[in-house]
């Protein structure tokens, strides 16, 4: 992966990703507008990098219905589940990324309210 551009003028800034073959390809740009910030306190993944699992740990302000989403660096969806009926407070819950390659993703934490998004690696 590599960025280039320009942050005022053309061609505009980016990221692309070279693959061995040697094509290259710009990664899509995500905007969310509907952030869980206010509702979703915080949000860690730990351990990063992982290997077989990742812990989703999050502190909620209120009672929410969440669901999740892996995606890789193009923003293809490579897992997805349910949370379930999370209660205001703290909050652990293992995703299981064993069966994913070496690599980056971004895992989605999804309410009726909004989305909120965290990188994370994983290692083989």
């Amino acid at each position: 992966m590599f960025a280039s551009g320009y942050l005022t003028g053309s061609p505009s800034f980016g990221l692309w990703v070279a693959l061995t073959n040697g094509s290259t390809f710009p990664l899509p740009v995500y905007v969310s507008t509907n952030e869980l910030d206010g509702k979703l306190a915080s949000m860690k993944l730990t351990p990063n990098p992982a290997t077989d699992e990742v812990w989703v740990r999050l502190n909620l302000t209120e009672t929410e219905a969440l669901r999740y989403a892996v995606r890789d660096v193009s923003g293809r969806l490579i897992l997805e589940g349910d949370f379930r009926q999370v209660s205001e407070g703290e909050f652990a819950q293992r995703v299981e990324v064993g069966q994913l390659a070496a690599g980056m993703y971004q895992l989605e934490v999804r309410s009726d309210n909004g989305v909120r998004t965290q990188k994370f690696a994983v290692q083989r």
